[in-house]
């Protein structure tokens, strides 16, 4: 969702800030410093370019529509999880057994590196549970604790749905 090519370019620019800093202590002539200079600048400009060129984002102009920006504590939501914003801030999640909601649950989030860690009530187990987590579209991988890999969907929330195996205590998500 988010550009990181315009992060890239403020470290470019201030490690160029940094850089003629440098240059303008060495005792050089006139000419060799604005050489210096302009060759950095335009490796800056250049790596700049070359880094948006290859850079693919996630979410296209004809894909934008299905998100919503007016989501209070996120800066993107899928537009179809308006209606349950509210649920899904206090990290609700559904339980199902086939399409009849049979606890809605607090689940504890926890962050892992590129993922989350949701501890899933006992209730739970072996059915249908509709996770308090965003699906943005591709890349997701839900696992259980014991490593089996889960089949997801989205749910009409627009967040992760996964069927648990019985005994499973938590799911991780990584994106």
């Amino acid at each position: 969702m988010q550009h990181p090519w315009r992060f890239y370019t403020f470290i470019s620019f201030f490690t160029l800030v940094v850089f003629v800093l440098l240059i303008d202590q060495i005792q050089l002539r006139q000419l060799w410093r604005r050489v210096i200079v302009s060759v950095a600048m335009l490796l800056t400009l250049i790596t700049s370019i070359a880094t948006v060129a290859v850079s693919k984002p996630a979410v296209t102009a004809s894909g934008y529509h299905h998100f919503a920006t007016a989501a209070r504590y996120f800066d993107y939501a899928p537009k179809r999880s308006l209606p349950y914003l509210t649920a899904i801030y206090r990290h609700q999640a559904i339980i199902l057994q086939g399409k009849q909601v049979i606890d809605k649950s607090t689940v504890t989030l926890t962050p892992r590196p590129n993922g989350t860690r949701i501890r899933i009530p006992a209730v739970a187990q072996g059915r249908q549970i509709d996770l308090p987590f965003f699906n943005y579209g591709t890349g997701y991988r839900v696992t259980t604790d014991q490593g089996v890999r889960l089949t997801l969907r989205i749910s009409k929330r627009g967040t992760i749905q996964v069927t648990l195996p019985r005994q499973t205590r938590s799911v991780i998500i990584q994106y």
